[in-house]
C-alpha cells in the first residue's frame, strides 16, 4: 500500500478551508442572535412584571450587549483554531476589569440595574475592541459577510463540516 505524500500548499489550502468553513457558520449565526434578542426585548418590555428603575432601557442595553458579543465570535473562533490562546486571556481579562470597576462605581452612585446592564455593554465593547485591535496585521483577519472556502457550487462551498 502506498501512502500519499502531501504537499505543503495542499495542507495550507486544507487549513485555510477549515478556517474559513468555521468562520462562515459562526457568521450565519449572527442574523438569528438579532431575531432572538428582538424578540427577547419585545417579550420582557412587554410584561407588567418590571418594577425596577430603568428596567426598559436595561433590558434594551443588555440586547445590544450579546449583539456586540456576537460579533467577536469570529474572532474566538479563529483564536480557537490557532490556539493562541494567551491573545484570549488578554482580551477576557481587561473586558472584565472594565466591567468590575463600571458596576462598582456605578452601583456606588445608584444605577443599581442600569449599572449591571452598561458594565455588559462596557465589557462586551472593549472584548471586540481587544480582539480586532490583536487581530490587525495577523492571519485572521476577515468579512463579516460568508466567503467561498473551496471552489465548489453548493452549500458545502461556504460550510462543510467534512474536510473533502
Amino acid at each position: 500500500m502506498q501512502r500519499k505524500v502531501s504537499k505543503p500548499e495542499d495542507d495550507e489550502r486544507a487549513k485555510n478551508f477549515e478556517e474559513q468553513s468555521v468562520t462562515n457558520v459562526v457568521l450565519m449565526s449572527l442574523p438569528v442572535v438579532g431575531v432572538i434578542g428582538i424578540l427577547v426585548y419585545f417579550g420582557v418590555v412587554f410584561t407588567d412584571y418590571q418594577s425596577f428603575d430603568h428596567f426598559n432601557i436595561s433590558i434594551l442595553i443588555c440586547v445590544l450587549a450579546a449583539l456586540v458579543e456576537g460579533l467577536c465570535e469570529p474572532f474566538y473562533v479563529a483564536i480557537l483554531i490557532k490556539m493562541e490562546f494567551s491573545t484570549r486571556a488578554k482580551a477576557e481579562g481587561l473586558a472584565i476589569l472594565v466591567k468590575s470597576v463600571m458596576i462598582y462605581f456605578l452601583v456606588w452612585k445608584g444605577f443599581g440595574l442600569l449599572a449591571y446592564a452598561a458594565a455588559q455593554l462596557a465589557y462586551s465593547f472593549m472584548l471586540l475592541a481587544t480582539y480586532y485591535s490583536t487581530s490587525m496585521g495577523s492571519p485572521y483577519t476577515f468579512t463579516y459577510l460568508p466567503v467561498p472556502a473551496n471552489d465548489k457550487h453548493s452549500m458545502s462551498r461556504y460550510c462543510s463540516p467534512i474536510h473533502q
